[in-house]
């Protein structure tokens, strides 16, 4: 049986932590630079519009960011084991309690006030029920084909060692 050297094994982990690096930069570019460049004025108006002790528009992209960031990295550095799918069902649980707490179980409620720049103050609720059980829905699949994937790696992975038993029985 081939056992790779101390050599190789460092080399494994800096390919690991290179691309898991990557993964956390293109996820930070994405999930936050972009957003905060293309909205950043319309996050920051709306966030004197949110109840007292809410998360801003600006906070809640934050930690948007970081789950998004965090998972990224986890996942790209376990890649090809069976922890990678635990991490992608533990991303997909925490986005949708993320996204549940952020749509306010459905109903979002805006207090508009002069300072905004609207002439009176305006009580505006949202229902957004029927977008946050899409996302439900989408984060759902998540967690069902991390499941499947999981299954699967470990079936293979299983398969392998097999396979190598009975190569190394010999034949009558």
């Amino acid at each position: 049986m081939y056992e790779p050297s101390a050599r190789e094994k460092a080399k494994g982990i800096i390919v690991r932590v290179l691309r898991a690096t990557l993964a956390g930069v293109i996820a930070y570019i994405m999930s936050y630079m972009i957003p905060q460049y293309l909205f950043g004025r319309l996050l920051r108006a709306f966030g004197g519009a949110m109840p007292p002790g809410a998360l801003t528009p600006s906070e809640l992209l934050v930690l948007f960011a970081t789950i998004v960031v965090f998972f990224a990295v986890a996942i790209e550095f376990t890649r090809d084991t069976v922890f990678e799918h635990a991490l992608a069902i533990g991303r997909a649980i925490t986005l949708l309690f993320f996204f549940i707490y952020t749509a306010g179980g459905g109903v979002v409620h805006l207090t508009l006030t002069p300072e905004l720049g609207v002439p009176v103050p305006m009580e505006i609720t949202i229902d957004a029920t029927k977008l946050l059980f899409m996302i439900v829905g989408i984060d759902l699949l998540e967690i069902g084909k991390s499941l499947v994937s999981a299954v699967y790696e470990v079936s293979e992975r299983v398969d392998r060692e097999l396979e190598r038993e009975l190569e190394r029985k010999p034949r009558r």
